[in-house]
């Protein structure tokens, strides 16, 4: 098993991010992790197009580790309320192909 991981865009600002490539990743976990006063989604697509946010990531204030159960080809960041700080926002996968 070999780990990879992405690291998508957060916006400093009341924004999306752009979508970063999660495809071949399986077993994902998504971090987020920072200081910061602000409040973020976590959205997912299967086409790389049409996004949903992830259930147990919408309206993040905190620090949290959320498990992504199903198949994705990308995530991004939705950024809906921004005062403050730098969150960050890891997602960690096995790549089966690099195993």
């Amino acid at each position: 098993m070999s780990a990879a991981i992405v690291t998508p865009a957060v916006p400093l600002s009341v924004a999306t991010g752009a979508a970063s490539s999660v495809a071949g990743l399986r077993e994902k976990a998504v971090q987020l992790s920072g200081t910061f006063d602000a409040t973020l989604s976590i959205e997912w697509s299967l086409n790389g197009v049409d996004f949903e946010p992830i259930a147990a990531t919408t309206d993040l204030t905190a620090p949290a580790v959320v498990s992504i159960p199903f198949l994705a080809q990308s995530v991004r960041v939705d950024t809906t309320v921004f005062a403050s700080g730098t969150p960050v926002v890891t997602v960690l996968g096995d790549n089966p192909r690099t195993s």
